[in-house]
């Protein structure tokens, strides 16, 4: 049902919850994943500093299973209105989508390395992985859950809207 979610708990040994948020959230790699942070903290102060850490749910000890629920089906769902959003970004420019988040940078420098190497046939996930300076696995997961779209099919798409811009342009060679 869950992609990727990172359900952690606040207080463990050498870092705390709250530092392996931060963590997460601001590495490239791994900042769409959502976290959803357990914890015997309850005041709001500690609930703060979660949410401030980048959590995407706070959820206090002992805690109703269906809240929990509840609460990764809706973390789940903004995912999917995320994914949404970036498929019609990159539907309707692909040159110049606005830069708001981390998310939203990733995607505009993909979808500018595969635009610049448009003509070059021989251009392959591999090589957008590398110019992105990622692994292909965590390079896939970070695409398909932005876009849902595998790299190959990303790949394949700007190229189709790149084509699809180009002959709709009037010949004026004459």
């Amino acid at each position: 049902m869950y992609s990727d979610l990172v359900l952690c708990d606040v207080m463990m040994p050498n870092v705390d919850g709250y530092e392996f948020c931060r963590k997460i959230k601001q590495d490239i790699r791994s900042s769409h994943i959502p976290v959803v942070l357990l914890t015997a903290k309850c005041s709001d102060e500690n609930q703060f500093q979660g949410m401030e850490a980048g959590a995407d749910g706070y959820i206090s000890k002992p805690f109703n299973i269906d809240i929990l629920r509840v609460t990764l089906a809706n973390i789940t769902k903004r995912q999917k209105q995320l994914q949404e959003k970036f498929k019609s970004r990159i539907d309707i420019s692909t040159t110049k989508p606005e830069i708001i988040s981390m998310d939203q940078k990733f995607i505009q420098k993909a979808v500018s390395i595969v635009e610049s190497n448009i003509e070059r046939t021989d251009f392959l996930v591999e090589d957008l992985c590398r110019e992105m300076a990622m692994s292909r696995v965590n390079f896939y997961k970070k695409i398909l859950a932005l876009t849902d779209k595998t790299p190959s099919e990303f790949i394949r798409f700007i190229r189709l809207k790149e084509q699809q811009s180009c002959s709709k342009k009037p010949d004026v060679r004459q």
